[in-house]
């Protein structure tokens, strides 16, 4: 009996600073694969944000440019139209989009167009051949 417990004596102590060292071994590995995946991240938001900033300043600038484009066109129109008196009258203001249709506004100044849907409500997944659906329209009448 006396053998028995300095032997348990001996190995429980043993067992946890094995156990304790295979778990800092094991935790220590997944941290440090954990931070270097949170690196990754990091680096990668960073780089978008950049990309971001960078289309930012891409369409202010093309934003100025179309106003000094059109602030140009203008007045060329309305030169010519005071000068000369042309046949041709300036023609009107494009018409407003309806307003069921607008297309929603980013803070930004980007405007993306709504996707069009099929008249059955789904994507079309196929890639849209007009002939064929000009045959199958000759086919029907």
């Amino acid at each position: 009996m006396q053998e028995i417990t300095s032997s348990w004596l001996f190995l429980a102590p043993l067992g946890v600073v094995l156990t304790w060292a295979a778990c800092r071994w094991w935790y220590g590995r997944q941290r440090r694969r954990l931070e270097h995946r949170f690196g990754k991240m990091q680096a990668d938001r960073d780089g978008l944000q950049e990309q971001v900033k960078r289309a930012r300043q891409q369409v202010a600038q093309l934003q100025k440019e179309l106003s000094t484009w059109r602030l140009a066109s203008a007045t060329t129109a309305a030169g010519k139209a005071g000068n000369g008196g042309s046949a041709r009258a300036t023609e009107p203001p494009a018409a407003a989009p309806p307003p069921g249709r607008l297309p929603p506004e980013l803070p930004a100044g980007l405007v993306f167009e709504v996707p069009q849907l099929a008249a059955h409500g789904f994507a079309d997944t196929q890639p849209f051949d007009s002939d064929a659906v000009a045959a199958l329209a000759r086919k029907r009448s």
